[in-house]
């Protein structure tokens, strides 16, 4: 049994492992607000595993970030047009943890002008974060299990840029 698990769970941990380091580098670039590196390293956790949460939402908030909406030129509108996927992908893929995205909607409907339907993001953010408390808690384990985190000096800003996408 031990002969025939053993490879397999090794390829699966190695690609966590991949999907991890590019998950908290993507966390100390955010950190440094450095956005193009957020970006960067959010787009290769998704490449690694295209359904992550953490990595689509750090996603989400870099393209935010670095996105001018107001700005009417054709590189905006497909920022925006990729906002707005990114955004309605989450909800279709994860409606147990909704607030997170609900919160970067607001921000998306701001910056976009659209004042009333942030505040609507927003307010439906607040409702949902106590609802959806144990999911995202949930979510917030895993840095629990990777005790190995914590030895490292970036560990503080990792887990403080986590919970506060969370």
């Amino acid at each position: 049994y031990i002969k025939f698990s053993s490879p397999i769970y090794l390829k699966y941990m190695t690609e966590w492992d991949k999907l991890c380091a590019q998950r908290d580098q993507a966390y100390i670039s955010l950190y440094n607000s450095n956005y193009n590196k957020v970006l960067k390293f959010s787009e290769e956790a998704l490449r690694i595993s295209s359904t992550d949460r953490e990595a689509t939402l750090l996603k989400g908030f870099a393209l935010l970030k670095l996105n001018n909406t107001n700005s009417g030129n054709s590189e905006a509108q497909l920022s925006n047009t990729e906002i707005q996927n990114l955004l309605d992908n989450y909800f279709n893929r994860f409606p147990k943890s909704t607030a997170p995205a609900f919160v970067l909607k607001g921000i998306f409907e701001y910056k976009k002008g659209n004042i009333e339907s942030a505040m609507t993001s927003f307010d439906e953010a607040s409702i949902l974060y106590p609802k959806q408390a144990e999911e995202l808690l949930d979510l917030a384990n895993i840095f629990k299990i990777r005790s190995s985190i914590f030895r490292s000096v970036e560990s503080e800003f990792i887990s403080k840029s986590y919970m506060s996408m969370m």
